[in-house]
């Protein structure tokens, strides 16, 4: 005949395991029982339960070894590596965080409009200094070439385009809608095409104003001499 025993930890009271108890050799028919085991059989436990001896009595408690959790703080994974806790009770959650923007509340992830709105504009902020270090890089070396006057038509036309992008960008970062604004087109070959030829245009008819002026000095200058 035998005896089956169950062990349990001396510490928390966690079922450890079964094992089969020892005959007394001092009283017949008799069993030795030892520390932190008995041959109460623990209660039948589900599958996120364990069984602990408490009391005198077996108890089933939380189970959750194995289960893939969640940080309620930052949406981290995380896990239990002992029986007897509880998600709620260290900050965990089964459920998976959807997003950066929300944060755990009334017991679910909800919906952070400031996580939201700071996200947003991060978002934005990015690519202005994306499109900003693109204008920049169109215009390298342009600037003091241009205050030098060193620079044909079309190189001063992608200058003058360029910088009037660069400043529509800014105009934009300043909105007070930011960061719900909408970006200027960025230039094209087309664009500063075009200003070239307004600037060869505006230069011919200051060139002709200039001629036409000169023209009616030299009459005068003829008519008063003629006299």
């Amino acid at each position: 005949m035998k005896l089956r025993i169950y062990h349990y930890d001396f510490h928390t009271g966690a079922y450890i395991g079964q094992g089969e108890a020892d005959p007394d050799p001092m009283n017949e028919g008799g069993w030795l029982i030892p520390a932190f085991a008995t041959p109460e059989q623990p209660a039948p436990s589900s599958a996120r339960e364990w069984p602990f001896r408490c009391d005198e009595q077996w108890v089933n408690k939380p189970d959750f070894r194995g289960v893939a959790l969640y940080r309620t703080a930052d949406g981290t994974e995380a896990s239990i590596d002992v029986p007897g806790v509880s998600p709620q009770e260290v900050g965990l959650t089964e459920k998976t965080r959807p997003g950066a923007e929300y944060i755990w509340r009334d017991g679910a992830w909800q919906l952070d409009e400031a996580a939201v709105a700071k996200l947003a504009k991060e978002a934005a902020m990015a690519e202005f200094e994306a499109k900003l270090a693109n204008a920049r890089e169109a215009t390298l070396g342009l600037s003091d070439a241009m205050a030098a006057g060193l620079l044909d038509d079309v190189q001063s036309a992608t200058f003058r385009v360029w910088a009037a992008y660069q400043q529509a960008l800014v105009r934009e970062l300043r909105n007070p809608r930011f960061p719900d604004v909408a970006w200027p087109p960025e230039p094209t070959e087309r664009d500063i095409a075009l200003a070239a030829e307004e600037m060869r245009k505006k230069r011919a008819a200051e060139e002709a104003e200039r001629k036409r002026r000169e023209d009616s000095m030299n009459v005068l200058d003829v008519g008063e001499n003629t006299t």
